[in-house]
């Protein structure tokens, strides 16, 4: 499963995530948005290893979704 995430979390996320979910992408380094809010970016660059271990503590709840057919949305918190 890849994971595209918000241009408010830092792309350094993909490279944190990459073992677990590879091809993983920001929205920003594949050119789909251009936003540009320093005060969220400096709380995310601050807080990427909080969420990249939240979602390496969840592959298996993520991969599931990914199999059901039936799942059209997955919170995470």
């Amino acid at each position: 499963m890849k994971l595209l995430f918000d241009q408010n979390l830092s792309f350094k996320l993909c490279k944190l995530l990459e073992g677990f979910f590879p091809g993983c992408a920001q929205v920003r380094l594949i050119g789909l948005s251009e936003a540009d809010d320093s005060t969220i970016s400096e709380y995310a660059k601050a807080n990427e290893c909080v969420i990249a271990s939240l979602l390496r503590s969840r592959v298996a709840m993520i991969n599931a979704f990914d199999q059901d057919a039936n799942a059209a949305c997955l919170e995470i918190y």
